[in-house]
């Protein structure tokens, strides 16, 4: 059962607050007359404003972390400086979207259209290889095993730019070449290793005076992954960039 006492202090709670006596003539400890004052209140924060219709649409798209990482790698192959593609859409994907949309014609809004995020994700993916045309050959001899085309891909990152090549190296693996430079170093970082030419592969790139570089994935997609600090040298903000880079060989 609730006391009388618990009643009493939510009522006084849930009442506004009374207003406050203020004395204006006052002569010798005694107050000669009151005035009533109406106590102030805090006005209530303003609403944060609410989406807008492009940015409803953008997010009714349903683009997953991949998807949103082959647009900004489209974006920066256009040259329109997206950052590191990592599948969040911050300030500088948003100005690079602006950009291209001013650039190709379309109504700039800053947010991606259904078209807009088909064109961009279709540019990223490396274009299918033509089916080879069938070749007649003679019952009694073996067919030579067909050598693939070398694949490539370079990215500028900060002040440092890397090259990627995959050339073949047997019927069944590549030889990859990385090449690191950047303005702040003199020398250059330049080591290859192997990789399958289908399937996931991981292998371990070092260099004296170069801290390792970890190059993983699956052909053509590659990704970087090394410390910034050392590949940066000079640079303040290098500790707090990502030391992960994808890219796309083609």
């Amino acid at each position: 059962m609730v006391s009388r006492a618990a009643l009493l202090a939510v009522a006084l709670l849930a009442a506004p607050a009374a207003a406050q006596r203020v004395c204006e003539e006052e002569l010798a400890g005694t107050c000669l007359k009151w005035r009533e004052e109406e106590p102030t209140r805090a006005a209530p924060a303003p609403a944060p404003p609410p989406p807008s219709a492009e940015a409803i649409a953008e997010q009714a798209l349903g683009l997953d972390a991949d998807a949103r990482r082959r647009v900004q790698a489209a974006l920066n192959r256009a040259g329109f400086e997206a950052g590191m593609p990592d599948g969040a859409f911050g300030p500088q994907t948003r100005r690079a979207l602006l950009n291209w949309q001013r650039a190709t014609g379309r109504v700039a809004t800053g947010y991606l259209a259904a078209e807009e995020a088909e064109a961009l994700e279709g540019a990223a993916r490396p274009a299918p290889s033509p089916a080879p045309a069938p070749v007649a050959v003679a019952p009694r001899e073996a067919p030579e095993p067909e050598s693939a085309s070398p694949i490539s891909a370079e990215m500028r990152h900060g002040a440092s730019r890397f090259a990627l090549r995959a050339e073949p190296a047997d019927s069944e693996s590549v030889t990859l070449s990385l090449r690191m430079t950047t303005q702040n170093r003199s020398s250059t970082f330049e080591q290859t290793c192997r990789a399958p030419r289908s399937g996931p592969f991981e292998c371990i790139l070092g260099q004296s005076g170069w801290n390792r570089v970890r190059v993983e994935g699956a052909l053509p997609e590659v990704t970087l992954r090394f410390d910034p600090r050392t590949l940066i040298m000079g640079d303040p903000n290098a500790q707090d960039s990502p030391g992960l880079l994808t890219l796309t060989l083609q």
